[in-house]
């Protein structure tokens, strides 16, 4: 079950509180690169693995149309 909108920026600011705790700016901010970095590229894959889910309905859908 996904939790609602609000809940899930609850969650998300609370586990960035905890992994802040005790750290230097230098190490938060390092971590908050690292993160960045690593959801941008998150979201070019699942970009991409959406287009090319495209491209193979698209070929299922003319080689459907070629069989008839």
């Amino acid at each position: 079950m996904r939790p609602n909108p609000c809940e899930f920026v609850n969650i998300i600011s609370s586990l960035a509180a905890c992994i802040a705790k005790d750290k230097t700016e230098e190490e938060i901010s390092l971590l908050a690169a690292i993160f960045t970095q690593l959801g941008d590229t998150l979201a070019t894959l699942a970009i991409l693995n959406v287009k090319d889910n495209e491209k193979k309905k698209a070929k299922e859908i003319d080689d459907r149309i070629k069989l008839d």
